[in-house]
């Protein structure tokens, strides 16, 4: 995997067949977090990348999300 936006793809495939509403996770990675991490190496993700992801939910009015974000990473 050489990018986030690769190893979200190789992760989402999975979703397709395990969740009911595999759109949901879709949608906040291509809206939220693909513009922030999506071509960076996972390697080079930092802490400071996902609190500011998280940030710019949260300003964004939608702190659900943000919780949402946090828990697609921990239910894979």
């Amino acid at each position: 995997m050489d990018t986030v936006d690769d190893l979200f793809t190789d992760w989402h495939e999975g979703n397709i067949k395990r969740l009911k509403h595999h759109h949901i996770p879709l949608s906040v990675y291509t809206k939220d977090i693909a513009p922030v991490i999506g071509q960076m190496q996972p390697i080079a993700v930092t802490r400071r990348d996902i609190r500011q992801i998280l940030r710019n939910i949260a300003e964004s009015n939608r702190p659900t999300i943000a919780n949402d974000a946090l828990l697609y990473d921990t239910n894979s």
